[in-house]
């Protein structure tokens, strides 16, 4: 029989998981999509390698604490 997880747990990784997507997300934005006005090319590629790094910086920890 599986156990059933409270609705906390369930929250936290349904939010864990959509925040690293939506960085992940906005670093690929950031680099070939959107280019703000007045931000130049290398420090908007640096964010947006910042903000890929980050998410899956944060990926591996929530994986790696599950288990």
């Amino acid at each position: 029989m599986t156990e059933q997880k409270s609705f906390a747990v369930r929250f936290h990784y349904i939010f864990t998981n959509a925040m690293a997507a939506i960085y992940l997300i906005g670093g690929i934005i950031l680099i070939f999509v959107w280019a703000p006005e007045g931000l130049r090319a290398t420090n908007r590629i640096i964010i947006g390698i910042v903000l890929i790094a980050y998410s899956l910086f944060r990926a591996y920890r929530f994986r790696k604490k599950k288990e």
